[in-house]
């Protein structure tokens, strides 16, 4: 209770103040969490439902394997599949760098 009365002394010239930023601040971290679950869902559930039932192709076989290895969930299975996807790119791109770094040098020095 000190810490939050210290504020108050210091930092803010009525107790209006004090207390709008507080409530400023509870609203904020609301918010933070609502967008990133809401987004998050949207984002991943269409992902997950369509890459399961383009791997398996029959809705009982899609729900086994969902409710069995996802946790009954398609934002799990999105997920899954967007970082499978990003390590792919990120592998891919860390490879052409090996390799085509030195075939570019080899170039460059045929060039010149």
């Amino acid at each position: 209770m000190a810490f939050i009365l210290n504020r108050f002394d210091s930092n803010f010239a009525t107790m209006g103040e004090f207390v709008f930023e507080i409530l400023g601040e509870i609203v904020r971290f609301i918010l933070r969490i609502l967008i990133e679950n809401v987004m998050t869902a949207l984002a991943l559930v269409p992902i997950g439902f369509c890459y399961m039932y383009l791997r398996y192709r029959q809705s009982w076989l899609v729900r086994r394997v969902v409710r069995k290895e996802h946790e009954d969930s398609y934002t799990n299975v999105g997920q899954v599949v967007a970082l499978n996807m990003v390590a792919g790119v990120g592998v891919v791109m860390v490879l052409g760098l090996i390799v085509g770094a030195p075939l570019w040098h080899c170039f460059h020095q045929l060039l010149h």
